[in-house]
């Protein structure tokens, strides 16, 4: 373990408690939790409820829980789907897509605003950090 990991992994946990706990960077939350916003920010109209569940790995249960809550909210709706009447496809309403674009602007502006002060060698070394983890969690 090298000599750094303990500050390293402390500044990992700030960040993520100022994201997730104390809301400092994300304040267009509504009712969601981080969560079920990602997933209306990452939203595909159209899809199953089967495909999403595949696509982002979550337990039947889990992922049901998830959209029926975007659901019950307004932000998705069910349709039947075009090619195959026995199924239901998933989509976002108006109310859906407009809180979307909301989130993506809001998520654009922070990551730009955090990134703004790096120099090239800040940028070159946390993108180096990113790809090994993200690397090692795709395995």
């Amino acid at each position: 373990m090298g000599q750094y990991n303990k500050h390293i992994v402390k500044a990992i946990q700030v960040l993520l408690d100022n994201f997730i706990i104390y809301n400092k960077f994300f304040d267009v939350r509504n009712n969601l939790t981080y969560e079920q916003m990602y997933v209306l920010m990452q939203w595909e109209d159209g899809v199953t409820l089967t495909d999403f569940l595949s696509d982002y790995g979550y337990s039947r249960s889990a992922g049901i829980q998830i959209v029926d809550k975007l659901i019950e909210n307004k932000y998705l709706k069910k349709e039947v789907c075009k090619d195959d009447k026995r199924m239901k496809s998933i989509c976002r309403t108006d109310l859906g897509l407009a809180y979307s674009n909301k989130i993506k602007k809001h998520y654009d502006i922070e990551v730009e605003r955090l990134l703004s002060e790096l120099t090239i060698n800040d940028e070159k070394g946390i993108l180096k950090f990113l790809t090994r983890i993200n690397n090692k969690v795709n395995l």
